[in-house]
């Protein structure tokens, strides 16, 4: 449409082209004229925006025509004809009189925004404000556009065109008036708004004459039409472009060359048109020698990678690089062009944004070019390397952080996204096996033996690093399968997603085949499947890679997965639909489970492990030794030190590549020493040796190493022993603004000093440093006597009486690194010593002074601040080395999974001990004599409150066929039971009572509600079938399987008909469950006897009382065939007109045969009690020895428990949680005493006060419950104040309750 008004509109176009000088002379005229509805005289510079302004349903009225608003409504305003262009008019009808006062813009602003509307003159302020302001935004669009047409005119006459060229221009105008550099900017090219479609559409339908589609400008990038020369972009970013979303990102897209490797064209200009027809103009860029010249070349080596170049402060990238920094990282382009870049304080967070999309990034560094320095050219190139790639599986950037500050350590270390490991799946005859490379930990995870549905829940849950590698059986092999539509057939397990090799070095790779015959070895003796399934995959990936790096070969990576049954797995990955179902993989309708699992304080860490093995259940054996930790926790621990659980790959990353700063080196002290503490505390428990195994085998399954608890510990104390040969520990850090090189105060700025020595000072120990610390004072208290002489006047260095200046007459250029002086001093006779210093770039600094023994004393003492910084970060590299070469990269590996195994069951515990959760005992399924698959006792659902859910208790021992109404809830009984054997089998605690237990089975399948996946070309009825086809091919009579509402998308006979025969071959076979179905008459269906003798049938209770009904969510025996449709339905606000209706209906299909619903028995529901509590906020304070022990025999005394200490700033056991709970504080000589139930977040609000990360505690659990808990803490204040302790409050001395209260 705007195309077509385009068309009509350029031969006025034209014409008014040559009254433009005319219209100009007398545009002052135009203004003045009355508005009667439009304007009657145009002017060449409103004509595109008067055209584009009518696109829009509300007819927005041209820029002239607002502008003459404006001062028709300022006439009206100030009862006057003012000329709003002139400030001094303007002031006058702003202030009054002369009109003495600004305004500026901000002036304007502060009167806009006021609210004192009482006042009529601030009243008029304001609205008179807001119509300047307004009045010059639009003015500034005006000008804008003159500005354009003025260049436009200026470059036709240079080219020497004609008419014809003439109007092309015309035309190119009116597209061109869309661009970001245009008046319309903000409103065609932002972030989608209410009216985006409109305003995307319009871009799309101007990125061309043809008015192609976006998509078609697309693949016309990566095949040319009109270009005899194929297209130079790989293929592999055609997916990337057709996905963009930002039309800010889309739109430069029609500036890109296909005849460049990056698309970068350097003549393109926002929005223009790129054709072969274009004339491009004589230019340097892109010639040898320069920068785009250089990013060409690595981008023709690495096709697939985004360019990063180091230029300056920045990072720059072009071309289809620059695009994907617009779409991705929300940066912008510079100058509308196919470029970008960000700082480089921000280059990790960039990269960050860019690998969590999936795309490997190349990043280039500056290297110091010695020739061009001496030459001083500014027109050599700089010299550049390949510093890393960044990738998925790699995605911290480990360049130039040893002597980083601590922020940005962090970022790199916790900060930046998890790495995605590389992912294998190979096909042999028992089906497939997943391997996972974790290339930072240098980690391989083997599970074999996996169901196609398994891998797809895996690919899904955790989306691997690009390539997936796929190795294909051998008979696929000899069949010759390697097309794309054969393999297609053969990848039962690829989402959607995926797309698939194509013949062709530049085709995109999500999957890569794998020949077996060249990478896995045959079998041989001595060497197991596992172990040949490893060396392919790693094979694979450096073959991809083209990595020949000696340190990735296959025996530098540790094998997870062994031979032996104790750590073989009995019960499959859960399958995609079931961890959807159970709250595992994002879905805004279901509670998440492991949100549940843990406070809302436990770090990310934790939740990512509970995450992983519920979704790939452990061992047994691994199962219960976590079961036997978290019950030592539950109720058992003491107080725990301060873990550290920094990402183990990442750091593992630093050290290898000798980038680990001294921060790094703390984490890892940290993570050390409480692995120690640890150790040190359950060597003194009565279950000692019960415990340490049990970590010890959690432990060797999550590394891969064996260790004893003893030997992890010496190995432990050697690596803390090396690293504090070295680095400072975390308190003296905290000094390091302390030691820079002040001597005397105010003779030299600190912050120069600061500036020149905080970079290395106070990050490794002064011993450990040799000679540069000695160098650097030396060089300072040089500096500071030629400061003191040439600059204060100083007779004598040693006497400050002698100083001739009585004011600090030194300055400080912090760019240029330099000190010197504001004038030359009135008292020196040496007058021609003092000389105008030079700056960085060496040009004379003409405002400042300096003499030549300051400037010989400062040039050594930054060259020995230089060499210091060489020392310090050469020892911290050094230290990197000797921590690999010594093997102590073991040690640090398992004491940073003990942390993170410790820290999450501790933390699980106390969770669990909040809600009331416990830990179901665990059977074999071999076990005989146990009488049921499961039992529930107080079984109720994850995500809700224990004393506001119904508890249920029952045996789960066969297919109960669960009927009863809607809403009466069938599926919450099933996903909680679902939840609570899956958390039961992984050794975690769920929501039932200490009495449950659960057989071990082989695998777990939950299928719910189905919805339509267009992605898939699937309905809703299709998606349900082939989930249970998937049931029915991997469940076994071991199985537990809850399958809600069978055959709901399909007609009822049919519906009824599937669900039937599933039901009898689910029964048959023996597997155990729920089967949920509103279609009643499955219950008349002639099952056969051994699926009958399976079923037993199960109801949801409800109570009714005439026509009101209420539900109880109770699990009964029985059925039910009264679904309640009407009645549920009318309770959600459906009318009683449609109710009514539906009875109507509801009776003819009564008269056609079928049987009316019978109601259904009543049950009563008893309700809950619910505890309350009271938040106590206690003062602060720090520990005190001296009274503590005289404290804690009173509180032992009076209690007649076993108090538990804990330490300043550990973490209290978990089995003080759930309980009630009273303690001391004490700090500075005094106490506090206080009780609560939540004794954790209690004590976290204490320790946010000042100074209260040191105090001492004291807690003992109160049998008695919360009434007792506050007497014994009235009792325990009076007590404890008669007999002197300071008492930081007694008010809750007085509150002693009746027991029977």
């Amino acid at each position: 449409m705007l195309l077509q008004r385009a068309a009509n509109y350029v031969k006025a176009t034209y014409a008014i082209q040559k009254q433009y000088h005319f219209v100009r002379q007398h545009s002052n005229g135009i203004h003045n004229q009355l508005f009667k509805g439009k304007v009657q005289q145009i002017s060449s510079r409103s004509f595109a925006t008067r055209f584009f302004a009518t696109r829009d349903v509300n007819q927005n009225v041209s820029i002239d025509d607002q502008l003459i608003q404006l001062e028709l409504e300022a006439k009206r305003l100030t009862n006057q004809d003012i000329n709003l262009n002139s400030p001094r008019q303007v002031a006058s009808a702003l202030y009054g009189g002369d009109g003495n006062g600004g305004t500026s813009k901000q002036i304007l602003q502060q009167f806009a925004v006021s609210t004192d509307l009482d006042d009529e003159k601030k009243r008029f302020q304001r609205d008179f404000s807001l119509l300047v302001l307004e009045y010059r935004k639009v003015k500034r669009r005006v000008q804008d556009l003159n500005k354009s047409s003025t260049d436009r005119r200026k470059e036709r006459k240079s080219i020497g065109g004609n008419e014809e060229k003439s109007k092309k221009s015309d035309i190119s105008r009116l597209k061109q008036s869309t661009s970001p550099t245009s008046a319309l900017q903000t409103m065609a090219f932002s972030t989608f708004s209410e009216s985006d479609k409109k305003q995307n559409d319009m871009v799309k339908s101007l990125m061309s004459p043809e008015a192609v589609t976006y998509s078609d400008r697309v693949n016309t990038l990566f095949n040319p039409i009109q270009s005899k020369n194929k297209s130079r972009i790989d293929k592999y970013w055609e997916e990337a472009l057709q996905s963009l979303s930002k039309p800010s990102a889309k739109v430069i897209v029609a500036q890109l060359d296909p005849s460049c490797p990056m698309g970068y064209d350097p003549q393109a200009t926002p929005n223009m048109l790129t054709n072969s027809k274009k004339v491009v103009k004589k230019t340097t860029s892109g010639m040898k020698g320069t920068l785009l010249a250089f990013v060409r070349e690595e981008k023709l080596k690495n096709p697939t990678n985004v360019i990063l170049t180091r230029v300056g402060e920045f990072y720059e990238a072009f071309g289809i690089d620059a695009i994907l920094l617009i779409e991705y990282c929300g940066l912008n382009s510079m100058g509308g062009k196919a470029r970008a870049g960000c700082p480089i304080q921000n280059v990790q967070a960039t990269l960050d944004d860019l690998t969590s999309s999936g795309f490997k990034v190349a990043v280039y560094e500056e290297v110091n070019d010695i020739a061009a320095k001496q030459t001083k050219s500014k027109g050599r190139l700089k010299s550049r390397m390949l510093a890393q790639v960044v990738s998925p599986a790699s995605p911290s950037y480990l360049y130039d952080l040893v002597l980083k500050d601590s922020g940005t350590t962090k970022d790199a270390l916790y900060n930046s996204p998890s790495a995605r490991p590389y992912i294998g799946v190979i096909h042999s005859a028992s089906g497939y096996s997943v391997v996972e490379v974790f290339t930072e930990e240098r980690l391989v995870r083997v599970t074999e033996r996996v169901t196609a549905e398994a891998v797809a829940c895996r690919l899904s849950s955790n989306p691997p690093a690009d390539p997936l590698f796929y190795v294909p059986s051998m008979k696929e092999e000899e069949m010759g399968v390697s097309g794309t539509s054969g393999l297609i057939n053969t990848l039962p397990f690829l989402p959607s997603r995926w797309s698939l090799e194509n013949e062709g070095q530049s085709a995109r790779r999500h999957v890569k085949k794998v020949s077996p015959s060249l990478h896995l070895e045959m079998p041989r003796p001595n060497v197991s499947d596992i172990e040949r399934y490893k060396n392919c995959i790693l094979s694979a990936i450096r073959a991809n890679l083209d990595d020949d790096n000696d340190e990735n070969r296959s025996e530098n990576y540790i094998l997870l997965a062994t031979d032996d049954n104790e750590m073989r797995n009995l019960t499959n990955p859960l399958y995609s639909e079931t961890a959807i179902q159970l709250g595992l993989m994002e879905d805004p309708h279901i509670p998440s489970l492991v949100k549940y699992l843990l406070p809302a304080t436990a770090p990310k860490a934790c939740g990512q492990f509970l995450r992983r093995w519920l979704l790939t259940p452990p061992p047994p054996s691994v199962a219960n030794a976590m079961s036997q930790l978290i019950d030592y926790m539950k109720h058992d621990s003491p107080a725990l030190p301060v873990f550290e659980i920094p990402p183990t790959g990442k750091l593992l990353s630093l050290i290898r590549a000798g980038e680990a700063s001294d921060q790094i080196f703390r984490e890892i002290l940290g993570a050390l020493k409480a692995t120690i503490q640890v150790i040190d505390l359950f060597a003194d428990d009565p279950r000692s040796e019960e415990i340490t195994q049990s970590l010890m085998k959690i432990l060797r399954f999550e590394s891969g190493l064996v260790s004893s608890a003893e030997n992890l510990k010496n190995r432990c104390l050697d690596a803390i022993q090396l690293i504090e040969e070295v680095v400072l520990e975390e308190n003296h850090f905290q000094e390091r603004l302390d030691q820079i090189s002040v001597f005397e105060d105010d003779i030299i700025p600190p912050i120069f000093l600061e500036r020149n020595e905080a970079t290395w000072r106070g990050r490794i120990k002064r011993e450990a440093s040799g000679d540069a610390y000695d160098t650097v004072e030396a060089a300072a208290r040089a500096l500071i006597e030629a400061v003191k002489v040439d600059f204060w006047g100083y007779t004598d260095v040693s006497d400050s009486s002698t100083a001739k200046e009585g004011k600090n007459p030194v300055l400080h250029d912090y760019h240029n690194n330099l000190i010197n002086l504001k004038a030359i001093p009135t008292w020196t006779e040496e007058k021609d010593a003092y000389y105008h210093p030079h700056d960085r770039n060496n040009k004379i600094i003409r405002s400042r002074y300096t003499t030549q023994r300051v400037e010989d004393a400062l040039s050594k003492y930054v060259e020995a601040c230089e060499y210091a910084k060489v020392c310090v970060e050469e020892v911290l590299k050094t230290l990197s080395r000797t921590l690999c070469e010594t093997g102590h990269l073991p040690a640090i590996t398992q004491a940073s999974h003990t942390n993170l195994i410790l820290f999450t069951s501790s933390q699980h515990a106390a969770q669990a001990n909040t809600l009331g959760w416990a830990l179901p005992e665990i059977f074999d399924s071999d076990e005989g004599d146990v009488p049921s698959a499961c039992r529930f006792v107080d079984l109720h659902p994850y995500w809700m409150d224990k004393s506001d859910a119904t508890l249920n208790s029952f045996d789960l021992d066969g297919m109960f066929l669960l009927t009863a109404p809607n809403m009466s809830g069938k599926s919450t009984i099933m996903r909680s039971a679902a939840a609570a054997v899956l958390l039961g089998v992984c050794g975690f605690c769920a929501p039932v009572a200490e009495t449950s237990f659960v057989k071990r089975f082989d695998s777990l399948f939950v299928r719910g509600a189905s919805a339509d996946i267009p992605t898939e070309n699937k309905s809703a009825f299709g998606a349900e079938m082939g989930d249970i086809s998937a049931l029915l091919r991997a469940c076994s009579n071991k199985s537990l399987v809850f399958v809600d509402e069978l055959g709901r998308g399909t007609s009822p006979k049919d519906g009824t008909s599937l669900a039937g025969a599933v039901l009898e071959d689910m029964a048959k076979t023996g597997m155990k469950g729920f089967f949920a179905t509103h279609l009643h008459s499955i219950l008349d269906m002639p099952l056969c006897e051994d699926a009958k003798q399976n079923i037993l049938h199960k109801r949801m209770e409800f109570l009714e009382k005439g026509n009101e009904f209420r539900w109880t969510y109770k699990l009964a025996d029985g059925v039910c065939t009264d679904s309640k449709a009407l009645m549920t339905a009318k309770i959600f606000g459906i009318s009683d007109k449609i109710i009514s209706r539906a009875k109507e209906l509801s009776y003819f299909l009564d008269s056609q045969g079928q049987t009316p619903s019978q109601p259904a028995p009543i049950l009563h529901k008893t309700s809950e009690d619910s505890n309350h509590h009271e938040d106590i906020v206690g003062p602060d304070g720090t520990k005190n020895r001296e009274f503590q022990s005289e404290a804690l025999l009173i509180l032992e005394e009076m209690s007649g428990g076993t108090p538990v200490c804990i330490e300043p700033k550990w973490s209290p056991p978990a089995k003080l949680e759930g309980v009630s709970i009273v303690y001391v504080l004490s700090f500075n000589d005094r106490f506090y005493v206080g009780e609560t139930d939540k004794f954790a977040a209690r004590l976290r609000k204490h320790r946010y006060k000042p100074h209260l990360t040191n105090a001492f505690t004291m807690a003992v659990v109160v049998e008695g419950g919360k009434t007792d808990a506050k007497n014994l803490e009235s009792r325990l204040i009076q007590r404890m104040a008669r007999e002197g302790f300071d008492m930081i409050s007694t008010t809750d001395g007085r509150k002693i309750k009746p027991r029977n209260r």
